[in-house]
């Protein structure tokens, strides 16, 4: 078995077998690095080397785990197999979010998703480039670069460049720019504009980042619970709008094309279980699917969402503005005293409402009759109490209540009811 090592500073060449390898760059892409290992030590091309690296570790006790290669490149770099799909592949993002026990290195895993790319082409940024060359002497793929629904560097805010040609992400993004072999992305930063797509990016950015799953099962209920909120249908059969026809509403039809190209193809209120799914939590979700729902349903939702578990609301509601006693005291008078009436007036609950009014001194005069109605005003007005007493009809437990927890306003509610 082939001792390799590799080196933590610059590409050296290891004199026994005469490899290069060279150190694999913050949040680089694994397919990318690969082809610079392959072009730096003097291989043919990509199979061959991919061929060299198998029989290097043919003496390993999970040989066959090596055929799959984002684990001979960890092997080879001496990264621990989880950590390096973590950070330099883009498995954690195509796997489904509730998905079996396996970890993200595990050959099952690796077999299918290992290799994949999330988009339709190669994406790089030229002044990543340029800077990429000005520090490191090479220029490298961006795995955030190759994400879903990305079409421009956060960094510089600058529109990608994509490449389309077969095996192009075995070269260097230096030399698909110096021989123009590349069409820019010209719906990104417009794309970008867009709040909704921002929010998008945002948010696939920061679950490349997360070192934990995605509840999708937990997220589903919560963005379901939205859209049911929003009037919106999240089973096959009705009339109501769906999650599907809110997205093509939201997001500019150019960068739908680009990304989710298949979103374009539904009729209005026709189901699509790849984007409606997303609000049925016992679907297998998509991560991708479940943050493009995300922006349009919960508009004002952070990172934190990522880690909603179902047992918390990550997203609080909106408060609405304090009352002032003022606000109180005039709708109190204007409405007379009428509880639901100054409730409505101020689109506030009633209950408590009417608890706030009588812990300021302001009793519900809504249900007065107009005998113990004239009463208090003759009070308030300088009667006695043995004159009132002799008013027919009084209701004597509510007339000594009011009187009880009454303020001063209450002249002003009852003098202003008379007056009409």
């Amino acid at each position: 078995m082939l001792d390799l090592k590799s080196e933590i500073a610059q590409e050296t060449a290891l004199p026994d077998i005469g490899l290069h390898i060279p150190e694999i760059m913050p949040d680089e892409f694994h397919l990318g690095y690969f082809g610079r290992f392959a072009t730096l030590s003097g291989f043919e091309n990509e199979k061959v080397a991919d061929a060299f690296l198998r029989e290097g570790f043919s003496d390993s006790i999970m040989q066959s785990a090596y055929n799959f290669l984002p684990l001979k490149l960890a092997k080879l770099l001496n990264i621990p197999p989880d950590d390096f799909i973590k950070n330099h592949t883009l498995v954690p993002l195509l796997r489904a979010a509730e998905h079996t026990k396996k970890k993200n290195h595990h050959p099952d895993v690796i077999s299918s998703l290992g290799n994949k790319l999330a988009k339709r082409h190669a994406s790089f940024c030229e002044k990543c480039v340029h800077e990429d060359i000005d520090y490191w002497g090479v220029s490298y793929w961006r795995r955030s670069h190759q994400l879903t629904g990305v079409g421009i560097c956060l960094k510089h805010h600058e529109n990608l460049c994509m490449v389309s040609t077969r095996n192009a992400i075995y070269e260097q993004p230096a030399s698909h720019l110096s021989n123009q072999n590349f069409l820019l992305n010209d719906t990104g930063v417009k794309g970008a504009e867009n709040p909704y797509v921002m929010k998008f990016m945002e948010l696939i950015n920061d679950f490349m980042d997360m070192d934990s799953n995605v509840n999708g099962s937990a997220l589903s209920k919560l963005l379901a619970n939205k859209a049911k909120q929003l009037g919106l249908r999240i089973y096959v059969e009705g009339s109501r709008k769906l999650l599907s026809d809110l997205l093509i509403e939201k997001y500019p039809s150019g960068w739908l094309e680009l990304h989710f190209p298949s979103l374009l193809f539904k009729k209005q209120g026709e189901f699509c279980h790849e984007y409606d799914g997303a609000l049925i939590s016992s679907f297998r979700q998509s991560i991708t699917k479940l943050l493009l729902a995300t922006p349009v349903l919960l508009p004002d939702a952070d990172s934190r969402i990522l880690s909603h578990g179902g047992s918390i609301k990550p997203i609080a509601r909106h408060k609405k503005t304090a009352l002032s006693q003022n606000q109180l005291v005039e709708s109190y008078v204007s409405n007379q005293g009428n509880i639901k009436q100054i409730s409505a007036s101020l689109n506030r609950n009633p209950t408590k409402i009417g608890s706030k009014l009588k812990s300021l001194g302001f009793p519900a005069l809504g249900s007065l009759g107009q005998e113990t109605l004239s009463a208090l005003n003759a009070f308030y007005n300088g009667a006695t109490l043995e004159e009132i007493m002799l008013i027919p009809n009084i209701n004597i437990n509510v007339f000594s209540e009011i009187l009880r927890v009454s303020g001063t306003h209450v002249k002003k509610a009852i003098n202003y009811k008379q007056s009409l």
